[in-house]
């Protein structure tokens, strides 16, 4: 091939991914594999994998290679939020999975949304949740314990704060909901599968009961590559 027939190797990836060789969030082998199975040089790789990068197919992340670019989804912010039901209309999968609870002293301006005192001992459960089968978001949710005993096994088994909430006769609404961007930690990283240090957006979320009492106070840190916040 001569140096024009990039876009004839970027095609030859393009269908890779498109007939499944390739995933979702699936690294690609590296440069100089590619260039021996496709018998091309390695200067044509670069091209068109820089050439399917700026087009959003792939993504390069320092120190992780070259991935398959993963699907971004909507997360529409309103009174009535919910996660799993908003992108399930939407025509993506979700799937939520359970970390695990333990009571901690509040964080300050998490005691405040919930108006509880400051070093409250607060119920903490953290959730994986997966959308279209590729990590999208780590959830700590902080609860009242005295209020809602028994809330973690009800989100374990339900796999859902709503039906949890439901199960205890509780509708919840949200309140508000604020947004920043920061660095993902170790363990946020790991378990959203991205590189240490990448960008990520922590959504801090109030939900109140019908009596506009404040009954959950979520903080979701989400992939910053995948997710569109719709406000």
């Amino acid at each position: 091939m001569t140096a024009a027939d990039y876009r004839t190797v970027a095609s030859i990836l393009r269908k890779s991914i498109e007939d499944g060789t390739y995933r979702m969030g699936q690294r690609l082998p590296g440069q100089a594999a590619l260039a021996r199975d496709l018998g091309v040089g390695r200067h044509l790789i670069r091209r068109a994998q820089n050439h399917l990068i700026e087009r959003g197919v792939l993504q390069s992340w320092q120190g992780s290679g070259v991935i398959v670019a993963a699907s971004r989804y909507n997360y529409r912010i309103s009174r009535m939020t919910r996660f799993g039901e908003s992108l399930r209309n939407d025509g993506h999968t979700t799937a939520t999975e359970y970390l695990g609870a333990r009571l901690i002293r509040a964080p300050y301006a998490v005691a405040q949304l919930l108006q509880r005192p400051a070093n409250s001992r607060l119920l903490q459960v953290e959730l994986l949740r997966r959308v279209d089968g590729i990590p999208a978001t780590v959830g700590r949710h902080y609860y009242d314990p005295a209020r809602l005993s028994g809330i973690e096994r009800l989100i374990a088994e339900n796999a859902s704060v709503t039906l949890a909430m439901r199960a205890m006769g509780i509708e919840i609404t949200r309140v508000s909901t604020s947004a920043a961007s920061r660095l993902a930690s170790y363990k946020e990283a790991t378990l959203l599968e991205i590189p240490p240090l990448q960008p990520v957006i922590e959504i801090t979320g109030c939900n109140i009961d019908t009596a506009m009492v404040p009954v959950e106070v979520s903080i979701a840190v989400a992939r910053s590559d995948r997710i569109c916040l719709r406000i």
